[in-house]
């Protein structure tokens, strides 16, 4: 099926503009530090960017984009500029406008963690058509062309086909002539079943099912009516116009080529203004802005006093740009008709966008909803720029309104759906009223999609601040996949406060990567097997979340400090790490007490040996591995690394002493092998 999302990526897209449009694009998808770069000596890169937020997942990511139809060569290509210009990178964004299977994102995502140690995201065709025709319509028209202010509407009552008299009686023309369209087709279906040859009544159900939006049905019709007279222009014109706005609706590019031909030659010789109008409607959907508005200007020409045909020329000046006639076709079309929902809500949303005129753009939203309240379902996006005019207004109320407006007769609009989270962001910290509808809202948004890890992150602050500390423990656990009572066990003993445990959880998808790709607990398992000690997975699971909070603390440390300082940071994230892991590894070694050998005093006394042996090494590494991983990640020079994992004059093999004399007696204190 035809998308004109799709088509003009394809089609009319050049590489410069389509650098802009994912450079801005990927900006709002969570990289808001994305440096762009570009250009023939991008050394393998289109864009930078230095750890920020969660989708950077905390280290230096690179990012590159690409029309080519052979995507996997270019990914591959790159991969190996990468690697030849020696770049220390963590991630690597690819951004393609061709379709990416399933199997072959995994393939590549797991060549590229095994070859190159980097984590691959891949965003592909079906990433643009979403984002373009649903969140981010504004790129889709600064870009691509594409507008949402305008309806691109071919009906036209002036296209009606007249009734005779001899049919004014009839109960079906009654109704058709008074509009009541959907009781007409029902009464039109009747009469033609003893007058199946009668044109006339075929055009005119054909019209009502046309103007109620039944285009498969209305085309049926119609071909039914043309048939029966080849030469009626009125019929020839309405299977234009049903052609050209289920094409419109439905993004079907035959259909639009269809109704233009059509259109061509009607408006050859046409005078009337209905018949250019809808010639630019077509022009201006598949993209020819210039012809749509030569089509637009002549239909003024031979009816200045057309609303309509003011209001669609202003949707042209808009995409070509020239916003201040945009304007002055908006104003035209209400002073001819001051009730046009359409011109209200396309001046309003580019006051906004173009001109940040909050105050204005707000009243006429309002008052095209308030003049016809079924724009909710025919354009329910009114209703999020409504809410995000609010919003930036810092009218918290009355945006969360306008989206729960929205919502109510669109519930999975995802632009609605995104500017409520927001709204209610601020509005719960503000008030508490608001944390109960809050706390709903983001349990909705959790359960809605398991990657929404914002919405994860919120709904535990909201939680904690309803005292429910024990749910954000569960919701923890089940995110950690640990035994129930698991994680409550370890903040008992690891001297962390729930507060300590929502500022790390915001990096557990950093720490997932950093333990998948550069520190997998696996190694430790190896190690301790190798030595005879057999560890469980609910002792691989326990290991994972006791690494997981100093990790999470050392990361927010780094975050929080001026990027060209991050290096003074290193001994306050270190300092968080040792502190943790002094506390934490004595009491997880107990852990590790059912995988020693019992058959024997001896094998328990061997296997402890082991353990409080090689367990000190075990913190060591941990310690160096996160610290080595953060400020990699963050920018540090390895040199400072160097510095910050092993100071000079100090001795960590106190700090081992320490792990190992205390990992002996939280064992002992177990097993009661020794007095104490």
């Amino acid at each position: 099926m035809y998308n004109k999302v799709l088509w003009i990526l394809d089609t009319e897209m050049s590489w410069d503009r389509f650098e802009r449009l994912c450079t801005d694009m990927l900006g709002r998808e969570g990289y808001e530090d994305i440096i762009p770069i570009g250009g023939a000596k991008d050394r393998g890169r289109d864009a930078e960017l230095h750890h920020r937020g969660i989708k950077s997942t905390g280290g230096v990511t690179f990012f590159q984009y690409t029309l080519d139809k052979k995507w996997e060569g270019k990914l591959k290509r790159e991969l190996v500029k990468i690697k030849n210009n020696k770049h220390v990178i963590n991630y690597y964004v690819f951004v393609t406008t061709q379709k990416v299977s399933g199997n072959k994102r995994d393939e590549w995502v797991a060549t590229v963690a095994q070859k190159y140690k980097w984590h691959l995201v891949i965003y592909d065709r079906e990433w643009f058509r979403h984002r373009l025709e649903e969140r981010h319509t504004d790129l889709a028209a600064k870009y691509l062309g594409i507008t949402p202010t305008a309806e691109l509407s071919t009906h036209s009552t002036e296209l009606n086909p007249p009734a005779s008299e001899g049919d004014a009686s009839e109960k079906a023309w009654q109704l058709y002539t008074h509009g009541k369209y959907e009781a007409a087709s029902v009464e039109l279906k009747v009469l033609l079943l003893n007058d199946a040859r009668n044109a006339k009544k075929w055009q005119a159900l054909a019209w009502c099912q046309y103007s109620l939006h039944h285009y498969d049905e209305a085309l049926v019709s119609i071909e039914r009516a043309i048939s029966l007279d080849k030469n009626d222009q009125y019929g020839i014109s309405i299977k234009a116009c049903i052609l050209a706005e289920d094409g419109i609706q439905r993004g079907i590019k035959a259909n639009l080529l269809l109704a233009r031909d059509i259109f061509i030659e009607i408006a050859k010789t046409s005078k009337l203004w209905v018949d250019h109008y809808n010639y630019g409607n077509v022009l201006q959907a598949l993209g020819d802005y210039e012809g749509a508005k030569a089509e637009f200007l002549t239909a003024i020409n031979c009816d200045p006093q057309q609303a309509s045909v003011w209001k669609n020329l202003g949707g042209v000046y808009y995409v070509i740009g020239d916003h201040k006639e945009e304007i002055n076709c908006y104003d035209r079309a209400l002073a001819i008709n001051s009730q046009l929902t359409e011109a209200l809500i396309s001046k309003g949303v580019t006051l906004f966008k173009i001109y940040d005129n909050r105050q204005e753009s707000a009243l006429l939203i309002e008052r095209a909803i308030t003049i016809d309240e079924s724009i909710k379902l025919k354009w329910p996006h009114a209703y999020h720029w409504l809410a995000l005019i609010y919003y930036k207004r810092g009218d918290f109320k009355e945006a969360l309104n306008s989206a729960d407006a929205g919502l109510a007769a669109v519930p999975a609009h995802s632009g609605l759906l995104d500017v409520k989270a927001s709204i209610l962001s601020r509005l719960w910290r503000a008030k508490n009223e608001y944390i109960d509808t809050a706390t709903s809202f983001f349990k909705f948004r959790v359960e809605l999609s398991d990657s929404d890890y914002a919405s994860f992150i919120e709904l535990m602050h909201l939680l904690k601040a309803n005292g429910q500390n024990d749910e954000i423990i569960i919701a923890l656990e089940k995110a950690l996949d640990l035994q129930k009572g698991g994680l409550a066990d370890y903040l008992s003993y690891a001297e962390h406060s729930i507060d300590d445990l929502l500022v790390s959880a915001k990096y557990l998808p950093n720490y997932k990567i950093f333990r998948s790709e550069t520190s997998p607990i696996k190694r430790y398992i190896k190690l301790l097997t190798e030595n005879n000690v057999m560890p469980d997975a609910d002792f691989e699971k326990a290991m994972f979340t006791v690494c997981a909070i100093p990790f999470g603390l050392a990361c927010d440390i780094l975050m929080n400090w001026p990027r060209n300082e991050r290096h003074t940071a290193l001994p306050l994230a270190k300092e968080k790490i040792v502190k943790s892991l002094s506390a934490s590894m004595p009491r997880l070694a107990t852990k590790l007490v059912n995988a020693l050998k019992r058959d024997s005093t001896r094998a328990i006394a061997e296997g402890l040996s082991t353990v409080i042996v090689i367990w000190p090494d075990i913190a060591l590494l941990e310690l160096s591995g996160q610290l080595g991983y953060i400020g990699g990640s963050f920018g540090v020079s390895a040199e400072d690394l160097d510095n910050a994992v092993l100071k000079k004059g100090e001795n960590l093999g106190e700090w081992q002493k320490n792990i190992f004399n205390a990992s002996l007696f939280e064992i002992n204190r177990k097993l009661q092998i020794f007095k104490e």
